[in-house]
């Protein structure tokens, strides 16, 4: 099919330059959040540093403009009679529900319904409604207006469009809520807002909440509850602060409150710089797009998720098997019931489910950025997934939780992947994605995975299992030391191994790979005998630090804080020589390299350094080969050394069948035992060439048709748990036995 174009060629150039700062990058999840446009930032800077805006308790100036926007947002949302509704700010959407979930007044036989596919803002309501009659209601009772004349003196949630897949639900059965006996609706907006005009005008409902970044981009947290007179008369608010009250009695509990009701419900000092700065982010949008500016936004995402839609629908492989399972209330036939979302899994040809955390992985390779995973959407993602209870306590008892990366359990999803559309995409984006399933996930003939799934031998059957090399990466992220003869082993791991790390001095976060793949080419040297460590970097000279921490020159250095896998991580820094050759290397300011200045982190997996998971990493050296040889097409040969760096596993042995170490428990390396952990999850970072630093979309992708979308490989090994011997004595040396002692 054709697209259909909104926006003429001159407003498509002119909004292509508000995001020359995307460089490259494909950003299709406007509906966790527009982007915001250069120039409107530039107003909002030009706004406030050509003005100052004292407190609105202090300067009625403030307090003018900061009426001047409720009114512009109640015009944006069609209210003809200002008096009709009034604007409270709220931080986002979710305070807004909870402020109505708090203070609404249940009649005696009142009850509270919510849609059971809503977003989990409203499914928390539950917890706080002043009554016991708390019903749900299906996607069915919205289609077909069922069973309204038993609604009576209740509060009805729903959302005005799903976040989940872009469904729009009929605004017109507000009108018929509200013939039955006493019932108000309380609409959560946040998602049909973003993209669709909504007339409050024929909308009537007593709730309206929206979050202005959903909208605009810009600001971030700051939100609206939209409260209709009628809805005013049923909400009821105890608690009171800042200049919410006109007088308030300290020797006796004795309070008046105010009149105006965003004056009772707006607790202590509201952003008020960043509501004076909503104003010049409406009237961007006019100078952008006109003063219908939501219509026509509307129109095109709706115009470019149907161009997705088809594509993606009518792709197959070469077996006539559907690349894509989508999940849709419709066909994308009617603007009116559809928005700018698709949402959709992804299968190979045999029929197994490819896990939304692969895809996500192979988007990062190629500067996609979309949403994976429930959208905070638990109704609909057990709607379309043809989830039951049963199965979703099963994957949670199987280890799965909200936010994680378990894609798949016993190759079932357990959420999806959601490409959104905004007003700042066009044709080329939706093609981009297109392009990447197509390159990376399409069949065209049937491969060596399909006719057979026989594992490569190791051509050394006869030969004993033994470690090859030892690797140890001192620096988190940056490239291996390997090692031929022994190593030592202290309580958190290989001695040195992942004892360093380099954050961004600017605001403590950790650099990896994942965003700046140059690391790899940093290679570490630990010297024991001159008692360094030594960097190497392509073109530049290399650089030495002491290793010992509590040198003369380290101890006077600050201690730093930084995060690693949810725990905060304090560390020595290691000067600013080093600092600045880091920065030099990788051509980013301030960079700092820090080194932990403890033994490590108690974990479930027992102590360790800076590693993520685990105290050791196995990788098989015959795994790796056979992997190789199932990748149907590289972007360029590599031999099995270059490839094993990928994994960067510590522990590297060969003369044994590939795959053989998935099933081990329990082994011996030498005279060392280490209990089995499990398999590793792999992300994009295997896909980064570690010679060259540049990403490829393989091996990941063939791990994921191998392994029926689980990305694992490799083993996580840890000393077992109470070892009584002293971990200072316990050395591994390249060329030790492994023994299976898995019981």
């Amino acid at each position: 099919m054709e697209l259909t174009t909104e926006f003429t060629f001159e407003e498509q150039h002119h909004i292509k330059n508000e995001f020359k700062r995307l460089k490259g990058t494909t950003y299709l999840d406007s509906a966790g959040s527009v982007l915001y446009g250069e120039n409107q930032l530039k107003n909002v800077c030009d706004l406030l540093t050509h003005n100052f805006y004292p407190n609105p308790h202090t300067s009625k100036t403030s307090e003018n403009l900061i009426d001047q926007v409720r009114l512009r947002i109640l015009k944006h949302f069609h209210v003809n009679n200002y008096d009709d509704y009034t604007v409270i700010f709220t931080s986002n959407c979710t305070n807004g529900l909870k402020i109505v979930g708090e203070t609404f007044q249940f009649d005696d036989n009142g009850s509270f319904y919510y849609q059971s596919d809503s977003h989990t803002s409203v499914l928390g309501l539950r917890e706080i409604v002043n009554t016991k009659d708390i019903i749900p209601l299906s996607r069915n009772f919205f289609k077909e207006d069922c069973a309204l004349e038993t609604m009576k003196n209740s509060l009805i949630a729903f959302p005005a469009q799903c976040n989940f897949n872009g469904y729009k639900f009929p605004l017109k059965i507000i009108e018929k809520i509200h013939l039955g006996d006493n019932n108000y609706v309380l609409l959560d907006a946040a998602a049909y807002a973003s993209s669709n005009d909504l007339d409050l005008n024929l909308c009537k409902a007593d709730y309206v909440t929206v979050s202005f970044y959903k909208i605009f981009g810009y600001p971030t947290g700051l939100g609206a509850l939209i409260v209709s007179k009628r809805g005013a008369e049923k909400l009821k608010k105890k608690y009171y602060g800042g200049g919410t009250v006109k007088i308030a009695l300290t020797r006796e509990n004795w309070h008046q409150k105010r009149d105006n009701l965003h004056e009772i419900y707006e607790d202590g000092t509201i952003p008020f710089l960043e509501i004076i700065s909503l104003q010049s982010s409406f009237n961007y949008m006019e100078n952008l797009l006109g003063d219908s500016f939501m219509k026509r936004i509307s129109r095109h995402v709706f115009n470019l998720a149907k161009y997705f839609y088809v594509h993606l629908k009518s792709m197959k492989h070469y077996n006539n098997e559907d690349v894509a399972v989508l999940y849709h209330d419709t066909s994308f036939e009617d603007i009116t019931t559809q928005s700018g979302i698709v949402n959709f899994n992804l299968k190979h040809a045999n029929g197994s489910f490819i896990g939304f955390a692969e895809f996500a992985s192979i988007a990062a390779l190629h500067n996609l950025i979309v949403r994976t995973g429930c959208f905070c959407n638990p109704g609909s993602c057990q709607t379309f997934l043809n989830l039951t209870n049963e199965d979703l306590l099963k994957h949670f008892n199987a280890g799965h939780v909200c936010g994680d990366d378990n894609d798949l359990v016993d190759n079932i999803p357990t959420g999806s992947i959601r490409v959104s559309f905004g007003y700042m995409n066009d044709k080329v984006d939706a093609e981009t994605v297109l392009d990447i399933i197509r390159k990376c996930y399409v069949q065209t003939e049937e491969s060596s995975l399909d006719k057979t799934s026989a594992i490569k031998e190791s051509e050394s059957k006869n030969v004993k299992p033994v470690l090859q090399s030892i690797r140890i990466f001192p620096i988190k992220s940056c490239g291996p030391m390997i090692i031929n003869k022994e190593w030592k082993i202290t309580e958190s791991g290989l001695q040195y191994d992942r004892n360093w790390m380099i954050i961004n001095g600017d605001n403590g976060s950790a650099l990896t790979q994942k965003h700046e793949t140059k690391m790899c080419l940093i290679r570490p040297f630990v010297d024991e005998t001159n008692n360094t460590l030594r960097l190497e970097f392509p073109y530049m000279d290399s650089i030495e630090i002491p290793l010992n921490t509590k040198g003369e020159e380290i101890r006077s250095a600050s201690v730093c804080q930084t995060k690693v896998c949810g725990d905060y991580i304090n560390g020595h820094d290691c000067g600013q020589q080093v600092a600045e050759w880091l920065s030099n290397a990788l051509a980013i300011n301030n960079l700092r390299l820090i080194r932990q200045n403890a033994e490590g982190k108690e974990r479930k997996s027992g102590k360790i350094a800076l590693a993520n998971q685990a105290q050791f990493l196995l990788i098989n050296k015959a795994s790796v080969q056979w992997l190789m040889d199932q990748v149907e097409i590289w972007d360029y040969n590599k031999d099995v050394d270059n490839v094993i760096d990928r994994f960067r596993g510590n522990f590297v042995i060969e003369n044994i069948e590939a795959l053989t170490e998935n099933s081990w428990k329990k082994i011996k390396i030498g005279e060392s035992t280490f209990e089995v952990q499990g398999l590793c999850t792999r992300c994009q970072m295997i896909c980064i060439d570690q010679s060259t630093g540049e990403k490829t979309a393989e091996p990941l992708r063939t791990i994921g048709k191998i392994f029926q979308g689980k990305t694992k490989f490799g083993i996580y090994l840890r000393l077992p748990f109470g070892l009584k011997e002293d971990c200072s004595n316990l050395v591994i040396k390249c060329g030790d036995e492994i023994v299976d002692i898995s019981e």
